[in-house]
């Protein structure tokens, strides 16, 4: 078998192609050179939910949230039940209390503010000598 291969690029058409400068070198930022491609696996994922099958009335999103509801309320599964709760509902809120009451806020902030300015007036000792 004979394959025909085909001739070589000329430099020219490689420089006005703009992917190559006038030494036949790539320029920076040319795709080719291993850069990410712009395709998102997730646009693809999105793109095959909202597809039809063959012979099938309903999408490929209708029939996962089927079977992930089936398997939540038929088969009791309550890991299911508690991950539909948190995407639909979101995370309970968790509060944290810092023992700080709203009378006492003045004082703290001038507590730590004076801390702040000391440590401030402090010399500089990171590089282990003597304070300049």
């Amino acid at each position: 078998m004979n394959q025909v291969s085909e001739p070589p690029v000329a430099s020219t058409e490689l420089e006005e192609s703009g992917y190559r400068d006038d030494k036949g070198r790539f320029v920076n930022g040319h795709p080719p050179l291993g850069h990410r491609p712009k395709v998102s696996i997730i646009a693809i994922i999105k793109e095959k939910l909202a597809e039809v099958p063959i012979g099938q009335r309903r999408t490929v999103a209708e029939t996962l949230a089927e079977q992930i509801l089936d398997a939540a309320v038929v088969g009791r599964s309550e890991t299911m039940q508690k991950e539909i709760l948190h995407y639909v509902d979101g995370m309970p809120n968790q509060k944290i209390d810092f023992g700080v009451d709203k009378e006492n806020i003045g004082e703290l902030t001038s507590f730590l503010q004076a801390i702040a300015k000391k440590t401030d007036d402090k010399p500089d000792n990171s590089t282990g000598g003597e304070p300049k």
